[in-house]
């Protein structure tokens, strides 16, 4: 009959009240009360308040009042719940900078790397779409990296996990359904990625974020490769698009404005006719998360079903 009473102190940081209010609204709670309030604090290396000789810190103190009815064991679970979303807040914000410098890094290694088996087109649009991401248009909370190497049948893919960074620093926090199969070989899935002739792969994690929004994580995997051009690992990028990658036209994505043109020219529509600019607009309307993943081919017959 009591209502349930929730209050936070903890280091200010990025993400912190949209996932705590993410957090209580998946758990069914209705809020009746909800206060942020950021505020200087001076600690002592002990972490206790002290005047003189002591850090100042900015913390963040939440208040949220949540209606009847409550239950003991529900209690237990939402606070375990609020420390796993302030454990990833923590991680993801921590490592964001490091997380921009790999995406950095894959940059470059893609522009200054003629790639094999790569169509130089399909190497340029690659190389625009994430130097577009990596201007504020995704919210990193994790990367992963793995090390790939083929000799005849033998395949070699491996899990490098001092490089993890962010919320994937837990080696038990997984992303796909399977990346190998129960007989430890790798998946076909991820293999056929490996050997296609395309350096990026845009999917959706198979768990959802704790950080931000909960919603399923957006999951970006770019090949790494040698100075020769082969293929030598992955980086998993895990995080979420960002609004503006959203509420953008979908033919300033440089990924699917690629697409977007593959499935205009191939339609074959008068240019500027009536069935040309009906296709545009299916195409501009489209689901944008399935705007990301979609092959050519699929988009291609669903669009023309439209």
């Amino acid at each position: 009959s009591a209502r349930l009473v929730l209050d936070i102190t903890t280091d200010d940081k990025t993400f912190i009240v949209d996932s705590i209010s993410a957090a209580l609204s998946d758990a069914g709670k209705p809020v009746s009360f909800f206060s942020n309030a950021v505020i200087d604090v001076a600690r002592n290396k002990n972490g206790k308040r002290a005047a003189n000789g002591a850090e100042t810190i900015r913390e963040s103190l939440i208040h949220a009042e949540m209606d009847p009815p409550v239950t003991d064991a529900e209690i237990g679970l939402l606070q375990e719940e609020i420390v796993r979303v302030l454990n990833d807040v923590a991680l993801a914000v921590a490592d964001w900078e490091p997380m921009r410098a790999r995406l950095a890094s894959s940059i470059a290694q893609l522009e200054r790397t003629r790639l094999k088996g790569v169509d130089s087109e399909a190497q340029k649009k690659t190389i625009a779409f994430l130097k577009w991401l990596w201007d504020n248009r995704f919210a990193f909370l994790g990367v992963r990296h793995f090390e790939y190497s083929k000799s005849g049948d033998d395949v070699k893919f491996e899990h490098k996990q001092e490089d993890d960074l962010g919320i994937l620093k837990d080696p038990d926090r997984r992303i796909l359904k399977a990346t190998y199969q129960s007989n430890g070989e790798l998946s076909p899935a991820v293999e056929a990625f490996l050997q296609s002739g395309e350096p990026i792969i845009v999917a959706k994690a198979n768990t959802k974020s704790l950080v931000h929004r909960r919603v399923y994580m957006d999951y970006v995997g770019v090949k790494t490769y040698s100075a020769d051009g082969n293929v030598t690992g992955e980086q998993r990028f895990v995080g979420l698009f960002t609004s503006d990658a959203y509420n953008r036209p979908a033919s300033d994505i440089p990924l699917i404005r690629a697409k977007m043109k593959a499935v205009v020219e191939a339609m074959s529509l008068t240019p500027g006719g009536h069935n040309e600019k009906a296709l545009i607009n299916i195409l501009e309307t489209f689901p944008r998360d399935e705007l990301f993943q979609i092959d050519l081919d699929a988009l291609r017959e669903t669009s023309l079903g439209v």
